[in-house]
């Protein structure tokens, strides 16, 4: 009996002391990091019209990384296919861009770019 005894003493004793083998699992966090929170796009959808139109507040775009030739710029009613042209009339000091409106490629894979802004 105290052989017995002894024997579920140190069998307990190894159970108790010793971790538990198995998967640790990785602790998860409780709040979402900015990283995963942050829109991965600049856009910022602020209204969409029942036919879905949508109206974009902020987009950061690049106008001129189109391939020569490919795009037709309307500044203010004027077109224009020079991009240095176009470059050199939205940099003069003073002018502030009212709309941009990117258009799709039509079948020959042009597009039209129509950009409206204030005279100073």
């Amino acid at each position: 009996m105290k052989g017995y005894l002894l024997l579920t003493c140190v069998f307990t004793s190894l159970l108790l002391n010793h971790t538990a083998f198995g998967q640790s699992q990785k602790t998860k966090e409780l709040f979402p990091s900015y990283a995963q929170i942050k829109p991965q796009t600049a856009d910022i959808v602020d209204y969409v019209s029942p036919n879905g139109t949508v109206r974009i507040e902020k987009k950061a775009i690049n106008l001129f990384d189109y391939p020569v030739g490919t795009v037709t710029y309307i500044l203010n009613g004027k077109s224009s296919t020079d991009v240095n042209y176009v470059k050199k009339v939205l940099s003069e000091k003073g002018k502030d861009i009212e709309s941009v409106s990117v258009g799709i490629p039509n079948q020959v894979g042009k597009r039209v770019i129509e950009i409206n802004y204030n005279l100073p």
